[in-house]
């Protein structure tokens, strides 16, 4: 075996030059060290860098879970809602909110989160902002294993905005008229509405709030309208464009036999002149109208040189009604044609007799002549066989009214028309000759006209003219007809409410409001044999005098409307939305109050004579102790504020006529609606985890999200929906909410 020489050992080589590698001994482990080192390092950061992940995740989970949440809570709300409300026309809350039920109070809830920018205080009707912030509960939902489990909750606020202002829409131009647009709602003494722009285009609730509008506004406020609206508004050449159209609205309001002469009386209504359109029905112009014919018949008898002769002559004396509530501005005439025959027909009849005089306007609206129209007198000689027989002369006659002289002015009424059929006024028939005194005996009859807006109906089978009641033969003169104030003192069916006003008005200008229809005689042909009667009616804006039920009341506010604005196409299938009406069914007092204020409580808008409410904030009161919550349309506005509950026989009425108080409904309805339901709805939503620990659970939330809603809901079910499915709502706005 050859062996290396010593020098050639390994040991005794250098690193450079092939020299043993004493030197590198370690090397290797300080390596793994520092490798092991770094990974540790690394695995730290990592581990470190996925719990923040996790804890990351976790926190968006359960964002995530909190913002399902919210959507759960609105769905709660709003079945609750549902459940609440059913088929009511107005929410019967303020305020809808779930109590601590074991759940836990939301601490808080209406003031943290920025929620008072989106809450109207005025919302808060019966209940107060402290009371509801104080027990609104949470709702849990347990999701997990008993002893150590996640839980979920939730909880909302609903806050009925129903009754408040539309701050886009009300009030822009403050000048208070008859009620046919909310821009005319008088703001002024609105304590929160002074900072509002003339020109509002709000988006939403915290734009709003900006401005300090904080307690009667809201930023949305449609209503719904199933009903095509006809337009009033214009004169008469504007109206009869539309002719078709109103006729056919008549109809749907129930006037079904007298359509055409509500039309034409609604064309004297807004014409500049007083001249009737038609003398042979019952249209109405602003002029005295003949009421009551009196005939007086003198008798004498002398005896001379053995002869009995008898004398006799009539005095005829006329009256004129003009039960308007405007003055009169013109003169007026009357022109008369009395012919005479006398029973025995043997007799000779005192001869015809015409003329005219010049009307006197007495006292109450009742105009008479100036003096008695005498007839020429006759005279017979009585006969032993005359002396068994009666005697009586009849009068028939014929009379016009002009406005100006006669043969210069125009005919604005007439009893009877056509005036080639002269109305007959029968004297007393039970005047026995044999019984008169020697001298001078009077005898009185006449008639009576029920209604002298059909005055010109002549024949006995219409009743409007009646002979003198037996016991009353002096006639009326001078006052209401004793038969029309029978009349009025007990049928159900004319217009006012107290038994006596027959107050009538003609604007001689375009509508300002539907509700001026009510001054427009709704029958064609009224007649006393009517059953019902239908006398003195006109169209019924509230229910009549014993009307209990008040259902006789013509929708006029459902089918018209004043202007084009709301005049779109509206069916049960495609409703037609109205923008920023008044809810009919508020309870909040500054809504009725800022609705009153300088409105005409006695005229239709601001016509001559109008008296403002003299104390708005009071009328709301009244009005709001009289209403129910369930006004469902404006025809249900009118019925509710009627004599039945009182509100138009308080106080603030004293003085004024039924027909003056009616302007109350006229200057009102038009700014209404019912249709609509909103809320502003708070949502909370939390989920938490819950560990109990020796039987005591301690609640912690793991996350939390706030938003509010605004939500319309319609009333009213929609066509085809059956029993118990629930009424249709959308969301208008959903924001959350920032925890600042």
């Amino acid at each position: 075996m050859k062996k290396f020489p010593a020098a050639c050992s390994l040991n005794s080589f250098s690193p450079g030059s092939g020299a043993p590698r004493r030197h590198r001994r370690g090397i290797a482990l300080l390596i793994v060290i520092g490798l092991t080192a770094m990974l540790m390092l690394l695995g730290a950061a990592f581990a470190i860098y996925m719990r923040t992940e996790r804890m990351a995740s976790g926190n968006f989970k359960n964002d995530v879970r909190a913002r399902q949440l919210l959507h759960v809570a609105l769905a709660r709300a709003m079945d609750t809602v549902e459940t609440s409300c059913n088929n009511a026309i107005y929410p019967p809350f303020d305020v809808l909110y779930p109590t601590n039920s074991g759940g836990g109070v939301v601490d808080a809830a209406l003031t943290s989160w920025g929620a008072t920018n989106y809450l109207p205080r005025g919302a808060f009707v019966t209940s107060s902002w402290a009371s509801v912030n104080a027990n609104i509960g949470w709702v849990p939902l347990t999701v997990g294993q008993a002893g150590s489990f996640e839980d979920v909750r939730y909880a909302y606020v609903v806050l009925n905005v129903s009754g408040l202002f539309d701050a886009n829409q009300v009030g822009i131009s403050g000048a208070r008229g008859a009620g046919t647009n909310v821009q005319e709602i008088d703001l002024s003494d609105v304590p929160d509405a002074n900072n509002l722009p003339a020109a509002p285009s709000f988006q939403t609730m915290p734009n709003l709030f900006t401005t300090g509008a904080t307690n009667n506004f809201v930023v949305f406020q449609p209503y719904l309208r199933t009903n095509v609206l006809v337009d009033l508004s214009g004169d008469e050449d504007a109206l009869m464009g539309r002719r078709a159209d109103i006729i056919q609205a008549l109809k749907a309001c129930g006037i079904n036999n007298s359509t055409e002469l509500v039309f034409s009386n609604l064309l004297d209504y807004v014409d500049a002149g007083n001249i009737p359109k038609d003398l042979a029905s019952s249209c109405t112009e602003k002029v005295p109208m003949i009421n009551e014919i009196r005939k007086k018949d003198r008798f004498v008898i002398t005896v001379n040189t053995g002869t009995t002769n008898l004398q006799y002559r009539s005095y005829m004396d006329v009256e004129c009604w003009y039960p308007f509530m405007e003055p009169a501005a013109n003169d007026y005439w009357l022109a008369y044609q009395i012919d005479f025959t006398v029973v025995p027909s043997n007799f000779p009849a005192p001869a015809s007799v015409s003329g005219q005089q010049r009307l006197i306007l007495g006292a109450s609206g009742f105009y008479h002549l100036p003096s008695e129209i005498a007839c020429l007198s006759s005279s017979q000689p009585l006969g032993s066989s005359d002396l068994s027989s009666t005697v009586r002369i009849d009068a028939h006659v014929r009379f016009q009214v002009y406005e100006g002289a006669f043969g210069v002015g125009t005919i604005v009424d007439a009893s009877p028309y056509p005036t080639n059929q002269p109305l007959s006024v029968v004297g007393t028939a039970s005047l026995l000759l044999g019984s008169l005194p020697i001298g001078s005996s009077w005898t009185t009859n006449g008639l009576e006209c029920f209604d002298p807006r059909c005055n010109w109906m002549a024949s006995s089978a219409s009743r409007q003219w009646i002979g003198y009641n037996a016991s009353s033969l002096a006639g009326t003169i001078g006052a209401v007809n004793q038969r029309t104030a029978t009349y009025l003192g007990t049928a159900l069916y004319f217009k006012t409410t107290d038994g006596t006003n027959t107050g009538m008005y003609v604007a001689n200008r375009p509508l300002q409001s539907v509700g001026e229809l009510t001054y427009l005689l709704r029958s064609g042909v009224p007649s006393y044999n009517n059953n019902p009667k239908d006398l003195w009616t006109t169209i019924r804006l509230v229910p009549p005098p014993g009307d209990t039920s008040s259902t006789l009341i013509d929708p006029i506010f459902d089918h018209f409307t004043i202007g084009s604005s709301r005049t779109s196409a509206a069916t049960p299938d495609g409703p037609a939305r109205d923008w920023g009406l008044v809810n009919a069914n508020s309870f909040n007092s500054n809504i009725w109050k800022a609705v009153f204020t300088d409105m005409s409580i006695n005229r239709p808008g601001k016509d001559a004579g109008f008296v403002s409410v003299p104390d708005p904030g009071a009328l709301a009161t009244v009005w709001l102790n009289a209403s129910t919550g369930s006004i469902a349309n404006l025809t249900d506005f009118c019925r509710v504020g009627w004599a039945e509950h009182g509100f138009c026989n308080g106080p603030i009425f004293n003085g004024y006529t039924a027909l003056e108080k009616e302007s109350f409904f006229i200057n009102t309805a038009g700014l209404l609606g019912v249709r609509q339901n909103t809320f502003v709805i708070m949502l909370y939503g939390e989920p938490t985890r819950s560990i109990y620990i020796n039987n005591n659970r301690n609640i912690s939330p793991l996350s939390g999200i706030r938003a509010v809603a605004t939500v319309w809901r319609d009333p009213v079910l929609e066509p085809g929906a059956v029993a118990g499915q629930p009424h249709r709502w959308f969301v208008r706005s959903f924001d959350i909410l920032k925890n600042e």
